[in-house]
């Protein structure tokens, strides 16, 4: 079982400020608070402990609005951590959000989630896979979740595929 990082981090202070810049992030009409925050946001990224980092992928998610390829960089930054990191909520999110643009984008990144040997990571390994074959027509990283036989593989994109209204 892994530890849930986002609880420990958004209990830190540079997790809390990170989940406070998303916020303001989120709701910058202008882009005033962007162009302050945007230019540190792979420093930000590299945080050494992973529990902020959980809380940093939210920052990242509201930065695409203004700037998605620092968003993207600073994603990249991110997810060079052990793999508990990529089961956090706002990671995968962060990663689905990325792949809208750019599905070939996350597309090592969900390898690597698909094989890690941690259990919660390779579910959300399915989770990724799945609206990648559904919505952007990359099929091939969920077929070969289906074809295998990893449990949380398999219950991650059933997971998703559950969910969606027109493919459940």
């Amino acid at each position: 079982m892994t530890r849930d990082l986002l609880t420990a981090g958004i209990n830190t202070v540079r997790g809390s400020a990170a989940e406070s810049l998303g916020d303001l992030l989120n709701h910058d009409p202008d882009g005033s608070r962007a162009a302050l925050i945007v230019p540190h946001l792979s420093r930000i990224a590299a945080d050494p402990s992973l529990d902020v980092r959980a809380c940093v992928a939210h920052l990242l998610h509201a930065a695409i609005r203004r700037d998605r390829r620092a968003a993207a960089d600073a994603f990249a930054v991110l997810v060079q951590a052990p793999d508990h990191l990529l089961a956090s909520p706002y990671v995968s999110r962060l990663a689905v959000a990325l792949m809208h643009g750019d599905p070939a984008s996350v597309g090592l990144l969900t390898e690597r989630m698909l094989h890690s040997l941690v259990a919660p990571v390779r579910r959300v390994g399915g989770q990724v896979a799945a609206p990648a074959a559904m919505e952007w027509e990359t099929s091939d990283l969920l077929a070969k979740v289906l074809a295998g036989n990893d449990t949380a593989q398999r219950q991650g994109a059933a997971d998703v595929c559950a969910a969606s209204p027109e493919h459940g």
